[in-house]
């Protein structure tokens, strides 16, 4: 099981035995922070930039709830933003907009923004940029780190957009900060946010977090994203 799970992840490889969790450590498999080089280091990276949890999969996911057992003794905090209110204070103009818009979604679109240089196998989905959430009827923006263009747009015209709508979401007013604590678990609703990490020397201090994840359409159980931390 190891083995497979390990090929997986590209070559990541994880030291948590149960396939409920994933690994948003930056530890490896003997509990040892990684190596500067270790390309572990840059997939990392990713989680740095915002986005929402498996957007580039068919199957989404709607829940993420995350533990922290071991945390650096400098802060590491991890932001959310409400897409909610990212929309309703959206201009009419740009509500008409990006009312009919479509984005694709590619895992490793965002892995490469991060700084990994072979990302490998793609993953990709196209999402509207407004999205009704299913249970409570309210509009929200989708659009995070994997957005990587517009549907029926010039690329470099898309991404401005995109730049822009995550520019706005992120407003400081639209904005939760957590500070991490051993011990903490937050959860958090990934078709009404987007959330991102904040950095820290990781190359120096231990990080020990451990996420799950609840699917679209799964109603008893935990679905693991091997695909990486956050993402």
């Amino acid at each position: 099981m190891r083995q497979k799970m390990q090929k997986t992840v590209s070559g990541r490889g994880i030291r948590l035995s149960t396939d409920a969790l994933v690994d948003v450590g930056n530890l490896d498999e003997n509990g040892n922070i990684h190596a500067a080089d270790d390309p572990r280091c840059a997939f990392h990276k990713g989680n740095l930039l915002w986005h929402s949890d498996v957007t580039f999969d068919a199957v989404r996911a709607n829940y993420s709830i995350l533990a922290a057992h071991q945390v650096p003794p400098d802060r590491v905090d991890t932001e959310f933003a409400d897409m909610r209110a990212a929309y309703d204070t959206l201009d009419d103009a740009m509500k008409k907009c990006v009312e009919d818009l479509s984005a694709e979604h590619s895992m490793w679109y965002s892995r490469s923004l991060g700084g990994m240089p072979d990302p490998g196998p793609d993953v990709k989905v196209t999402r509207r940029l407004v999205q009704v959430h299913p249970r409570t009827g309210r509009r929200s923006l989708c659009l995070a780190s994997h957005a990587s263009h517009v549907i029926g747009w010039l690329t470099e015209g898309g991404r401005k957009l995109l730049d822009e709508l995550t520019a706005h979401a992120t407003r400081l007013e639209f904005v939760f900060r957590h500070q991490w604590r051993v011990g903490d678990m937050v959860m958090w609703d990934n078709q009404q946010t987007m959330h991102r990490g904040t950095p820290f020397d990781d190359t120096r201090y231990a990080r020990d977090m451990r996420r799950v994840t609840v699917l679209e359409g799964c109603d008893t159980g935990f679905g693991l994203r091997r695909e990486g931390p956050g993402h």
